[in-house]
């Protein structure tokens, strides 16, 4: 792929320059993941995953994984190792990448790639992270992306969704992404929270359900006064302009959205967990 091609394609998705490499750049991570047969082992997830399978607008930065089953063994630093070939033959302007482990222990792996380049716009930051925990619910299914368009196991959305939920309660601090993307799926693809699976994940994170289920609702007050503003500042960075514009008027909804659904986890019994 010419750089001229990503110019080009930036104009038709309604994305910055490096937005749009940085898109064509994850696609091409997870096709050689899927030409290492990782999908055996790993599972696709989170904000990217949405985006690239299930149709959110919201640009994500970054890939996020979970294990296919909570044996599974895989050494992400080791798989990704040799990706540099692959990637500078599909992208010839592309001088080298560096590859680095960040983070590894036994909750979790975390590797950057960066791109190098004399263009600022060609010079890329992706994290790969895998969280050791399973997930319950995923299908193998084609990622666009001729003319590999390589098979990536996903989640499926209602789990992404209880992930999302799970990370609202855990995190010590509120991301705008995560009001947008469980608004995004609760009202545009209207799933409903699976607050069994939410408490499993929460004890997957070994997160007590009963103190869990304080520790979201301790977050309803925090999206009451910050929420809005939160929602706004993150939107004008992840959303194309002229949607982040015409949705301007609903970021307060979106967040009383967000509440009531916080709110229905008070009539949730976890006593028998």
């Amino acid at each position: 792929m010419l750089w001229e091609e990503i110019i080009n394609n930036s104009r038709l998705k309604n994305l910055t320059i490096k937005q749009t490499f940085q898109e064509e750049a994850q696609k091409t991570i997870l096709t050689y993941l899927s030409h290492k047969e990782v999908f055996n082992q790993i599972v696709f997830q989170g904000g990217t995953c949405l985006r690239l399978f299930y149709g959110n607008p919201r640009f994500s930065e970054d890939l996020d994984f979970v294990l296919k089953n909570k044996e599974e063994k895989i050494n992400l630093m080791k798989t990704i190792s040799k990706i540099q070939i692959f990637m500078t033959n599909i992208y010839p302007f592309i001088e080298k990448i560096e590859i680095k482990s960040q983070k590894k222990d036994e909750n979790i792996q975390r590797v950057i790639l960066k791109t190098v380049s004399d263009l600022s716009e060609q010079n890329l930051q992706i994290h790969l992270e895998i969280a050791h925990v399973p997930s319950y619910y995923n299908q193998p299914r084609i990622l666009n992306h001729p003319p590999f368009n390589p098979a990536i196991r996903v989640e499926e959305i209602s789990e992404i969704l209880a992930d999302k939920i799970t990370s609202l309660g855990l995190r010590t601090y509120i991301k705008g992404r995560d009001l947008w993307d469980i608004y995004f799926i609760t009202i545009e693809k209207n799933i409903s929270v699976p607050w069994e699976l939410v408490f499993q994940k929460a004890m997957d994170y070994k997160n007590i359900p009963s103190e869990f289920k304080e520790k979201l609702l301790m977050k309803k007050e925090e999206i009451k006064k910050n929420g809005v503003s939160i929602l706004r500042n993150e939107m004008q960075r992840f959303l194309p302009k002229t949607l982040a514009d015409q949705y301007e008027p609903e970021f307060n909804s979106i967040t009383n959205h967000v509440i009531r659904i916080v709110e229905q986890v008070k009539k949730k019994d976890v006593k028998k967990r």
